[in-house]
Parts: C-alpha cells; sequence; structure tokens
C-alpha cells in the first residue's frame, strides 16, 4: 500500500495505530468495509493532547454486531499502541444519506478528510467514484436536493440583507449547484466536479432547449461570483455587486424547480 500523505502529521505510534487498524480491518471484515475516513482536530492538524484519531468506518452492511467487533478492535489496538482510536461505524445507506442531503458533517468530512480506505484498496476517491450507495429512489434524492437548494437561497438573501455578501454569493451559487445536479440525475446525468455540473448545465440543458438560452451565461457568471468571494481576500464586496447576482441566482433556481416539475411523471 502506498501511504497517504494525511497519515504524515502524526506522531510514528499513531501513524502506527492506523496502519495496523486499516490492516486488521482488511483481515477480519474484507470487502464488507467500503471506506475508512480520518477527519477532526488530528487531521486538520490543530489536535491538543486529549484529541482522539477520529476514523469514520462505512461498512456495506451495518449491524450491531459488526460495530461492536470493529469497537472492540479500535479499543484493543488504543490499548497495545497508546492512543484512543475514536472510532464510528455506520452502515452505506445512511452515509448515502449524508451524501444526497449534503449534510454539514459530510460537508466538513469531504473538505478535511482523507479516506484512507482509497490508499489502502487504490480505488477512486469518493468524488470521482460512480455512485455506489443506494441512496432511496430518485424521488428522494430530487427531494433533499430541492430542499437544500431552497435553504442555500433563503441563507443568501438573510446573508445580503445582513451585508454579509460573500457568504450570500457563496450561498446563492450552492442553491444553483445542488439544483442543477438534481435536474441532471433525473436525466441520468451525473457529474461530481463544479466544473463537470456546469458543462453538463449547457449540453444537457440549454443546448438541446430544455430551458431558454437567456440562462446560458448564468450558471458561469454566479459561480464566478462565488469564486471570487470565497478566494479573493482582497476584494470587498458591495450591495449593488452582490444584489445582481442573489437575484439572478433566484431567477435560475425558479427555471430549475418549474422544469422539475413539468418532468415529473
Amino acid at each position: 500500500m502506498t501511504e497517504t500523505p494525511a497519515l504524515q502529521i502524526l506522531a510514528p505510534h499513531e501513524r502506527e495505530a492506523v496502519r495496523a487498524f486499516l490492516r486488521r480491518l482488511r483481515q477480519q471484515f474484507g470487502d464488507r468495509i467500503l471506506h475508512v475516513w480520518f477527519y477532526g482536530s488530528k487531521a486538520r492538524g490543530n489536535a491538543d493532547e486529549e484529541s482522539d484519531l477520529d476514523l469514520l468506518v462505512v461498512v456495506q452492511d451495518g449491524n450491531e454486531p459488526l460495530e461492536e467487533a470493529i469497537g472492540h478492535l479500535a479499543l484493543t489496538l488504543s490499548l497495545e499502541y497508546g492512543v484512543l482510536l475514536g472510532d464510528h461505524t455506520i452502515g452505506q445507506r445512511r452515509f448515502a444519506q449524508m451524501r444526497a442531503r449534503q449534510e454539514l458533517f459530510y460537508r466538513n468530512l469531504i473538505q478535511e478528510g482523507t479516506d484512507l480506505w482509497v490508499w489502502e484498496r487504490g480505488c477512486l476517491p469518493v468524488a470521482e467514484a460512480p455512485e455506489p450507495y443506494d441512496t432511496g429512489t430518485l424521488q428522494d434524492y430530487l427531494r433533499h436536493r430541492l430542499e437544500r437548494s431552497r435553504e442555500d437561497m433563503a441563507w443568501a438573501w438573510g446573508a445580503l440583507e445582513r451585508g454579509e455578501y460573500r457568504l450570500a454569493l457563496n450561498r446563492a451559487y450552492y442553491a444553483v449547484f445542488h439544483l442543477t445536479s438534481a435536474v441532471l440525475l433525473s436525466l441520468n446525468v451525473t457529474r461530481r466536479r463544479h466544473s463537470g455540473v456546469e458543462s453538463a448545465f449547457h449540453e444537457h440543458l440549454v443546448k438541446p432547449g430544455r430551458i431558454e438560452a437567456e440562462y446560458a451565461n448564468a450558471y458561469a457568471t454566479i459561480r464566478r461570483w462565488r469564486e471570487r468571494a470565497d478566494y479573493a481576500f482582497d476584494v470587498e464586496f458591495t450591495a449593488e455587486q452582490t444584489r445582481p447576482i442573489i437575484e439572478q441566482a433566484d431567477r435560475l433556481v425558479a427555471r430549475l424547480e418549474r422544469f422539475l416539475r413539468e418532468s415529473s411523471p
């Protein structure tokens, strides 16, 4: 196995404990293990002496005996190596729900964590892999994405009124991103990267005439302003700059919602 650079932040005995945990998971549970995420303060590099080694284990068929067995393994290795492996085990369906709903814990996990099982098995990272999970019905997924889009749009308007212009631009973009992803999935089109979703928006929605050409530049504009808000720290934003982008995002979200309604059986 090629070791992930994420573990280099750990002390030598901690790295050995994690390696042993991964090795024993493979030996004892094999393909029942889907992911082992390293996350939390140790992964971020801001841990203190009381911090755990936080590990999220995702299994194919979550059940209490399996969770207890993994917990016992973590405890055994914690005692053996003088560390505290803070393991948490969930089933693939629960992980799929977190992903479909873009729950806060999942977003933090993806942003700052590392899937150690990717390195253990040599497979694709979760962001690039085909969807391997049971997320419920398509309608469940679309409903979750629609709810999330509406929440983000409401946050965008609230942030605008409070003068939090960077946050407003960020939330407006994600309202569009989540709903566009849902619309594309309703057309059996799946993209993971932000650039891929934007490209598919043009290819599968604008070019075939499924939505009007007036929206052709909207997605790119909203994304560009979100990137400036997130990364251009020397730029000051104003209400006059921000409000037209929020309005544009609101119109695009409304149009995408109408597309979903009109295309539903």
